[in-house]
């Protein structure tokens, strides 16, 4: 399972949810980034730093295979971290997320750690807690990671209209929805690759852009300006980006920026959907 850049766009957009899933209080303001660990070769999969304060630099790994040594390799990069930062004086606190309680082989008794330098998130779990009541599910975006834990198709297909009426509930921006929506449908892929696209976006019951609140406005303010047939190409254009997006998440390759593909013409945007299709 391939969860290292799923997280990484997440906990970039909205660093304090990471805190949230944690259940530890929120720290400073904090900004979220990869860094790479140099002659190690490795790069971390989250660094917070707060953009003012004194908060602890914050290390995150996101777990989701087996590895015996996750605890000494994790510390390991945070040493050299401070090696190759000599002037950072900050405390630190490690985030090990594991993906199942199951991939947790527990700190080694040899290793000494400060109480309040490790935090051990497991998923699962985590994510049962943020629950308000029995059934229900997190009441924030971090409801996109619940397709990750979920045991079989029947429960998927079951809570998967709950994951979508919690962030229509949350009154995002249209450009903000897009982003969860895009998470959900890949860690639904993540979890069960064996779903095609469309089978997956009629489980969530996505609703295309012209039928939402936003699409609806965007065409009347259109129709009052007279440009109602740009909005539609507008609208045409946004979603092909999308999901040529998707396609490339799903596809482990790299992903084109907005700003690409906005530079593409529409024919060039249908070739590249169609090849990116053809791969599925």
């Amino acid at each position: 399972m391939k969860t290292d850049e799923f997280f990484y766009t997440i906990f970039k957009k909205q660093p304090h949810l990471l805190f949230d899933l944690a259940g530890i209080p929120r720290l400073d303001d904090y900004a979220f980034e990869s860094v790479a660990v140099k002659h190690l070769e490795k790069r971390l999969d989250g660094v917070l730093r707060p953009r003012r304060g004194d908060g602890p630099t914050v290390f995150v790994e996101f777990q989701g295979y087996p590895d015996r040594a996750i605890y000494w390799r994790s510390f390991r990069q945070v040493a050299t971290w401070y090696e190759q930062n000599p002037d950072d004086r900050s405390r630190f606190l490690l985030l090990l997320v594991f993906l199942d309680p199951s991939l947790d082989p527990g700190p080694p008794p040899t290793l000494p750690v400060p109480d309040d330098a490790l935090v051990r998130v497991h998923l699962p779990e985590e994510l049962r807690r943020l629950r308000r009541g029995d059934g229900e599910v997190s009441r924030t975006p971090l409801v996109v990671l619940e397709p990750l834990v979920v045991e079989t198709l029947d429960e998927l297909r079951r809570r998967s209209e709950l994951w979508c009426a919690v962030l229509n509930d949350l009154k995002l921006s249209a450009e903000d929805r897009t982003f969860w929506l895009e998470r959900l449908e890949y860690a639904v892929v993540q979890r069960f690759p064996s779903l095609t696209l469309q089978e997956i976006r009629t489980m969530l019951q996505l609703t295309p852009l012209e039928e939402t609140v936003a699409g609806k406005q965007l065409i009347a303010i259109g129709r009052e300006q007279g440009i109602k047939q740009g909005v539609e190409q507008g609208m045409a254009r946004g979603e092909l980006m999308g999901e040529i997006r998707m396609c490339q998440r799903i596809l482990h390759l790299p992903v084109s920026s907005r700003e690409t593909l906005m530079s593409l013409s529409m024919d060039r945007l249908r070739a590249l959907h169609a090849e990116l299709t053809r791969k599925l």
